[in-house]
């Protein structure tokens, strides 16, 4: 009788391990999962899940704002050296040349060189690739020529277009030469580049179209610029003035300027929803952020959240802001030296639902 019960008690855990490892190893496309520190937020219950099986599709990956959770961004202490695009990969070398092979069988070939006598200026992000559905982008800073190098290349390795967006001006004195660098990668879009100035006295900023190379400047520094409801194009920008107490919104034909509601602010991260720009305002080397809602047309304050803040004491520090939408949720997500957070919002009221801390 021992006998019967032991061999049912093993058969029942074998049932529990195998039937169990199955289970987990289902691959699963969860397009309400939002990862989060190796733990996923059920956007749907607005709780932490335990998936049942292994997710291979989640928020970051599927959703309209993917692009923005996986392209470079200002913060990151480094930046992509490698890319790949379906078979296809591209990879810079520790000589600073980019290889492609078009299969993961074929062999690593050399399609572009800075040579010799060209040198990188010496800033984070000098030398980086940002991987685009059809291709690659590299972004190179030069420091004698005095500009960023573009060029883009398709999923043969083809370059499709080159073009220099200038980030140093030059003065002379006599035999003397001063240079003053002012332009620097400030992020991107699936459609845009965008390039800004920390200098008031070089005030400018331009963009680039990923797909045709085509280039636009500005006579004006941004904190952040906004992004359409496709996520794709770049249909403004939000500047602040040098003392932080107003800040205009420039959006298409349109231009407003409001009293800014915090300050000790330099950057800015807009979501444009219909007729509301979500705006979160915070300083990138500094902890904490804010949210508000605004009319798009006019201005008009239409709420503040209720934004958990972190009061970090520090003396080197980073900050960056990612908002995102799923339903009638507006969520926040925060990247800082000390601390990682999600906090998530009623579209409506700026009513604080869900939060990390």
């Amino acid at each position: 009788m021992k006998v019967v019960k032991f061999n049912i008690l093993m058969v029942f855990l074998a049932l529990v391990f195998f039937g169990g490892s199955q289970i987990k190893q289902q691959p699963m496309d969860q397009k309400n999962y939002y990862p989060f520190e190796g733990k996923y937020i059920d956007l749907e219950e607005l709780k932490f899940v335990v998936p049942a099986g292994v997710i291979t599709e989640n928020f970051k990956t599927t959703s309209k704002y993917a692009f923005r959770f996986s392209a470079p961004s200002e913060w990151l202490s480094n930046f992509n050296k490698a890319a790949t695009i379906g078979q296809c990969k591209f990879t810079i070398s520790s000589d600073n040349e980019l290889y492609f092979k078009s299969s993961p069988t074929a062999e690593f070939e050399k399609i572009d060189a800075l040579g010799e006598s060209v040198k990188l200026d010496n800033v984070v992000g000098n030398d980086f690739l940002l991987p685009l559905a059809n291709g690659v982008v590299r972004v190179s800073r030069l420091q004698e020529e005095d500009v960023y190098r573009i060029i883009k290349y398709d999923l043969t390795g083809k370059p499709i277009y080159e073009e220099n967006i200038k980030h140093t001006e030059v003065t002379i004195d006599g035999n003397t030469y001063y240079h003053h660098p002012y332009l620097y990668y400030f992020g991107c879009t699936p459609s845009y580049m965008i390039f800004t100035s920390n200098d008031r006295v070089y005030p400018k900023t331009v963009t680039i179209a990923l797909s045709t190379g085509i280039i636009q400047e500005y006579d004006f520094i941004i904190a952040g610029f906004i992004r359409d409801e496709d996520e794709s194009n770049v249909p403004g920008f939000v500047d602040m003035e040098r003392d932080g107490r107003k800040f205009t919104t420039r959006l298409l034909n349109l231009t407003w300027s409001s009293e800014m509601p915090v300050l000790s602010c330099n950057r800015a991260e807009i979501l444009m929803m219909g007729e509301i720009l979500y705006i979160s305002f915070y300083h990138s080397l500094s902890t904490g952020a804010t949210l508000f809602a605004y009319n798009r047309s006019e201005g008009n304050l239409l709420w503040k959240a209720d934004v958990k803040q972190m009061n970090i004491s520090h003396s080197e520090y980073y900050n960056t802001v990612h908002l995102s939408a799923w339903n009638n949720y507006i969520i926040m997500e925060g990247i800082e030296a000390e601390a990682h957070y999600v906090q998530i919002f009623n579209r409506d009221s700026g009513e604080r639902l869900f939060s990390t801390f």
